[in-house]
């Protein structure tokens, strides 16, 4: 059900002086009163980019899927608002070659469960072309959502409503409007999560995630090549004694695979960012964790949630990262690390105010930029705000704070590649039209604020 909805757009613009932050860079962050976050973002074929993630200004539920689009100077070109009657959010979205945009995530508006799988086909002004909704009795979800070759999608996040366990990882092949080619879900008798999938150059995909089925922790990083057809090649748990993740999987330049997550390598309830580096076959190439000794009991944390590997083959993640004992005051700043094809640290940087800020997606820009997401509570106009940054190649900026991090090898007898053993399982999930309808929330701009 689409209700109208009257509200105000608030943009905060973050003025930044420094030398060398050069004139075509700059930091927005985009929001109302209450609690915006951005969980993704794609760069787009005429030098902007589309954000995506979920309001709480605009509307009377919970939450609203959001999706604001910015050109190359950060402006907002449009934005809309995809809302029902309950809460509905938007985790992934990608531009399509017709230069609409793809997105998934969760509805509790429409479908058969508590929450179920949401996929968006958007044209170029954000129109919905088509949207479905897949799932069953319980709770379902789309983490991820990525063009396939054959003009078709291929979706992965979690399912509740097939099998027996706590929750099954589930990818879902989609035809180019929507319809369900095969769908299969994988797991055993705890929970099992799929937070990043990929198409592989062998027509296949590369699914990672986390399992409390597999493996030696309470939780561990979980990846699956799937066939074209879903089933597995191969698939592996990494992991320790402890909670371990992996939040995005990326096919690299070598025919590898770059995966990025968090770690509680030292066995002490604080999670480390997580880089893993695989041969095509699974086989860990190298692997290292991120994280800082600061005296006595106090230690520099980083967590991850994106990777992406540059043109020069070179990598670059994006997170957040604070300190243990929070000694300086701060809260969490948004993370970046530009790493060395061997994981080493080339450069760090950690981005924010006195408040809550993070990092969720990175991306390079035609001319070597680096475009960022992610959410900010220091810069905002209300309880948090989407935050957009265009950094030059090298991070540098009148915002970036000292982070202190070190890079270290994970030693291989602790956290190693163990074949897991699971078969995939057809789901019989029902799709069925969604009848949200996009809002536009009107607009009005307000005094660009310093930092």
């Amino acid at each position: 059900m689409f209700r109208a909805v009257s509200a105000t757009l608030l943009l905060a613009c973050l003025v930044l002086p420094d030398p060398v932050w050069a004139a075509n860079n700059w930091a927005n962050a985009f929001g109302g009163t209450g609690l915006e976050a951005a969980w993704a973002m794609d760069t787009t074929a005429d030098g902007g980019s589309v954000v995506a993630g979920q309001t709480q200004s605009f509307g009377a539920d919970a939450q609203d899927g959001w999706v604001v689009r910015l050109s190359a100077t950060g402006e907002m070109l449009w934005q809309r608002m995809y809302c029902g009657s309950n809460s509905d959010s938007i985790a992934a979205i990608e531009q399509t070659s017709d230069w609409g945009y793809i997105a998934a995530g969760k509805t509790a508006s429409l479908g058969q469960g508590s929450y179920d799988g949401w996929v968006l086909k958007l044209d170029p002004q954000g129109s919905v072309q088509w949207q479905e909704t897949y799932g069953g009795s319980g709770s379902d979800s789309f983490a991820d959502i990525q063009g396939t070759p054959d003009g078709g999608f291929i979706a992965a996040g979690g399912t509740s409503s097939f099998g027996v366990t706590g929750g099954d990882l589930w990818v879902v092949k989609l035809d180019p409007f929507g319809s369900v080619q095969w769908q299969k879900r994988y797991g055993g008798t705890g929970s099992d999560l799929a937070t990043s999938v990929a198409p592989t150059r062998d027509g296949g995909y590369i699914v990672a995630g986390t399992t409390a089925s597999f493996g030696a922790g309470s939780t561990d990083g979980w990846v699956l090549k799937l066939k074209g057809d879903g089933m597995v090649d191969w698939q592996k748990t990494y992991g320790g004694a402890k909670a371990d993740e992996f939040r995005q999987v990326l096919q690299t330049a070598d025919g590898g695979y770059i995966l990025a997550g968090n770690t509680d390598f030292h066995n002490t309830g604080i999670a480390y960012a997580w880089v893993v580096k695989l041969k095509s076959t699974g086989a860990i190439d190298w692997q290292k964790y991120y994280g800082g000794e600061l005296g006595g009991n106090s230690q520099r944390v980083a967590s991850l949630r994106s990777i992406r590997q540059l043109n020069d083959g070179r990598y670059v993640a994006i997170g957040r990262t604070y300190m243990a004992a929070n000694l300086d005051g701060r809260a969490a700043d948004l993370l970046l690390l530009k790493l060395s094809p061997s994981g080493e640290i080339l450069w760090q940087k950690g981005f924010g105010g006195e408040s809550e800020d993070n990092g969720s997606a990175v991306r390079q820009t035609n001319d070597g930029a680096l475009l960022v997401a992610g959410n900010t509570s220091s810069f905002d106009v209300g309880s948090g705000d989407f935050w957009v940054l265009r950094l030059p190649a090298t991070g540098s900026s009148s915002l970036d704070q000292p982070t202190n991090l070190t890079a270290e090898f994970v030693p291989s007898t602790s956290v190693i590649a163990v074949n897991s053993t699971i078969t995939p399982q057809s789901t019989s999930s029902g799709h069925q039209n969604a009848i949200l309808t996009p809002d536009e929330p009107d607009e009005a701009g307000v005094t660009p604020s310093l930092p």
